[in-house]
């Protein structure tokens, strides 16, 4: 199954990290599959591993994660449709891109009164 945790960025780009790997390591060093340069974030926060529903976000000692809106410090199941917040970044885990097309407008034809109506 193709996943991802998915977020907004700066200036409202949407980001998207795969789930695609045995092991996503999150932390707040530059070599993490997702990297968060912030405070509060540990250098390995948490890792993300796939499980037979879904996967398995497990914390760091010490380190804290929401799922949900739950907080936990232990592992902690995880599934499409939930919410991930590691510090102040938010994750949505998702399976498919929506993609809505929105055709051309064309102009509705105008009536214009002739001498025979």
């Amino acid at each position: 199954m193709q996943a991802w945790l998915e977020t907004t960025g700066v200036a409202g780009h949407r980001l998207r990290f795969p789930l695609d790997r045995p092991t996503v390591r999150v932390g707040s060093v530059g070599t993490s599959d997702i990297w968060i340069p912030l405070p509060g974030i540990r250098r390995l926060h948490c890792r993300i591993e796939p499980r037979d529903a879904g996967w398995l976000v497990q914390p760091t000692k010490g380190a804290r994660v929401r799922v949900n809106d739950v907080d936990h410090d232990m592992p902690v199941p995880l599934g499409i449709g939930d919410r991930l917040a590691i510090g102040p970044m938010v994750f949505a885990v998702r399976d498919q891109a929506i993609q809505i097309e929105v055709p051309p407008v064309h102009e509705a034809p105008t009536h214009r009164p002739t001498a025979a109506s």
